[in-house]
């Protein structure tokens, strides 16, 4: 979880681009997934994708696609 917690920093900050860590075709269909569900939580994106997608790819993607939160 360390690890995945400085990967979303980075992908936040644009140090780290997104198609580095989840597939282009992936990261489309993560999208449309959170333009109908919203990025609050991951499970209802989840549940429209399937298990071809992990939790871990759906966080690199809202990552990549919203502002940081602040502390």
């Amino acid at each position: 979880s360390t690890v995945e917690g400085h990967l979303v920093e980075y992908l936040h900050t644009g140090e780290i681009d997104v198609t580095r860590l989840v597939n282009e075709k992936k990261i489309q269909h993560i999208k449309e997934a959170i333009a109908k569900a919203g990025t609050d939580k991951l499970t209802p994106i989840k549940e429209l994708l399937g298990d071809r997608y992990s939790y871990n790819e759906i966080k690199f993607v809202i990552a990549s696609v919203t502002e940081p939160r602040t502390k």
